[in-house]
């Protein structure tokens, strides 16, 4: 199973190839709305009965949308822990990531989600030293053991790195680098 994707590839190509891969996405999702002919609303909702929402958007006045069953689906939203320093350019969210300008040489992952695994696998496959620290001994339980033993034997085989079972406790800023502390008292430095 080849999971490489050219080696030489910058940050730039990443985010060209990842714009055009969420414009395409976004345009057959849409597509797919409006073949079904199912409305779809963008806005701010809020529940003002049992079966009734409001849905405040960009034009104004809300609209009222009223169902016998309404199904919440908000996507997710990274966590972001307080003692890591955000503010400097070499600390990024999931969401964040995308808008790197620099291709680091080092990198740890925290969090072994599935979003977590995609971003280890992707810049592994970049030639990024890449170690993932997770406080679950088992990553991606909802797999099955001999899918998720294919999937890690692949990631390993790309340059992963596991940190399983541990817990960040620290990230310190360094001129040259970031130390974490892992609650083991091992550390990892990254870029």
């Amino acid at each position: 199973m080849d999971l490489a994707i050219r080696r030489g590839a910058t940050v730039q190509d990443l985010l060209v190839h990842e714009r055009r891969v969420t414009s395409a996405e976004r345009d057959a999702i849409a597509e797919n709305l409006r073949r079904h002919e199912i409305d779809f609303y963008h806005g701010v909702a809020s529940f003002t009965g049992p079966h009734t929402l409001s849905v405040a958007g960009d034009a104004g006045n809300p609209v009222l949308l009223q169902a016998d069953v309404i199904l919440i689906a908000t996507g997710s939203s990274p966590r972001r822990p307080e003692f890591f320093p955000f503010q400097d350019r070499r600390v990024w969210d999931s969401d964040q990531i995308v808008n790197m300008d620099f291709m680091p040489g080092r990198m740890a992952v925290i969090g072994g989600g599935v979003i977590g695994c995609e971003y280890a696998c992707v810049f592994a496959a970049l030639g990024v030293d890449v170690w993932l620290v997770d406080n679950r001994t088992e990553l991606l339980d909802f797999l099955d053991r001999d899918v998720w033993a294919v999937l890690k034997s692949a990631m390993e085989s790309l340059g992963v790195r596991f940190f399983t079972g541990e817990t960040v406790v620290e990230c310190a800023t360094q001129p040259e680098s970031l130390a974490l502390t892992l609650a083991s008292g091992r550390t990892v430095e990254a870029d």
